[in-house]
């Protein structure tokens, strides 16, 4: 599992505290036209999504190879325009 995380429990409640909880430092956060919101951690690529209505769907670290040269931030940027 990513993040260290032992069991999917352990992973939810990480996903829970980066998208739920108060914007950490240096974290940047958009929102999107639907309203849901994206937020990105450059220092760690950890990236995390969700809807407006607060359902997590995704909690990742974007790990290279990135696609034709993008990067880790460039993957946050693109999220925040869908």
């Amino acid at each position: 599992m990513e993040f260290g995380a032992k069991t999917a429990d352990e992973y939810e409640k990480m996903a829970e505290k980066f998208m739920y909880e108060a914007l950490p430092s240096g974290v940047k956060e958009c929102r999107r036209s639907d309203g849901g919101i994206v937020r990105f951690d450059p220092t760690t690529a950890v990236f995390g999504t969700m809807s407006k209505e607060k359902r997590i769907y995704t909690y990742m670290v974007v790990l290279p190879p990135y696609p034709d040269g993008k990067t880790a931030e460039s993957y946050y940027v693109e999220a925040c325009k869908r």
